[in-house]
C-alpha cells in the first residue's frame, strides 16, 4: 500500500510516496503528488493539488523526494498517484509543520503587579512596548514608535491605549480603551500581558 512521507524543515518541507503497486515511469504513470483535500480512491478527479511530481523513467515504486517551500504552519496533505489511465489512487495522508527562520517571540511576563493604580515602573513599561515590537518584527510588520515612558513621569492613557490597539491589530482579543481621567488597574495590565501572550 502507497504511503506518504513529510519531512519538516524551515520555511519548506519535504515529501515522497513510497510502495506504489508500479514502478514509478511513464508506462504506469502521469503523475504523484499532494493535495490539501481528500478524496475516494479511484476518482476521476481531485481538487486543491498542493505539490506534483511528473512520472519518469523509475523503476522504483516510489516518487523521488521533493522539496517545497511554503509558509511556516502545519499542514495535512493527501498523497495520490495518477494512473495512465487518468484515475487518481490514495497514496496516504500525512501531517508536517514547517518552522519559521525567526523564533517566536517569548511569552512577557511583568516583573511586579500590584493592586490599585500606577503599579509597575517606567522600565518594565518600555519593557512591554519593547515585546509588542519583537512580534511587529516577527509578523513582517513595521515597528510602532510607542510613548516612552519615564520614571516620575505620569502615565497616560493614550500610552496604554497604542499598546492596546498594537496588540489588537495582531488578532488577539480586544482589551479595551482607556479615557483620561480613568482608573487603571493592576487587571488591566495583566489583560495587556495575556493579550499579548496569545497572540500566534
Amino acid at each position: 500500500m502507497a504511503s506518504l512521507i513529510l519531512i519538516e524543515g524551515t520555511n519548506s518541507f519535504s515529501w515522497i510516496i513510497n510502495g506504489l503497486s508500479s514502478s514509478f515511469n511513464s508506462t504506469n504513470y502521469l503523475r504523484a503528488g499532494i493535495s490539501t483535500s481528500s478524496f475516494q480512491n479511484g476518482a476521476s478527479s481531485i481538487s486543491n493539488i498542493f505539490d506534483f511530481e511528473t512520472a519518469g523513467n523509475y523503476s522504483a515504486t516510489s516518487t523521488s523526494i521533493n522539496i517545497v517551500n511554503c509558509a511556516p504552519k502545519t499542514y495535512t496533505f493527501y498523497g495520490f498517484a495518477q494512473a495512465k489511465n487518468g484515475l487518481y489512487y490514495t497514496a496516504g495522508s500525512a501531517t508536517v509543520t514547517v518552522k519559521d527562520t525567526k523564533p517566536k517571540p517569548t511569552n512577557f511576563y511583568w516583573n511586579n503587579v500590584y493592586s490599585g493604580a500606577n503599579m509597575i515602573s517606567a522600565s518594565e513599561w518600555n519593557r512591554f512596548t519593547n515585546k509588542i515590537n519583537e512580534w511587529n518584527e516577527y509578523k513582517n510588520r513595521s515597528q510602532y514608535s510607542f510613548t516612552r515612558a519615564y520614571s516620575g513621569d505620569k502615565f497616560y492613557a493614550y500610552m496604554f491605549n497604542e499598546a492596546s490597539n498594537q496588540i489588537y491589530s495582531m488578532k488577539t482579543h480586544n482589551v479595551g480603551r482607556k479615557y483620561s481621567g480613568d482608573t487603571i488597574y493592576a487587571r488591566d495590565f495583566l489583560d495587556l500581558e495575556n493579550a499579548l501572550n496569545n497572540i500566534s
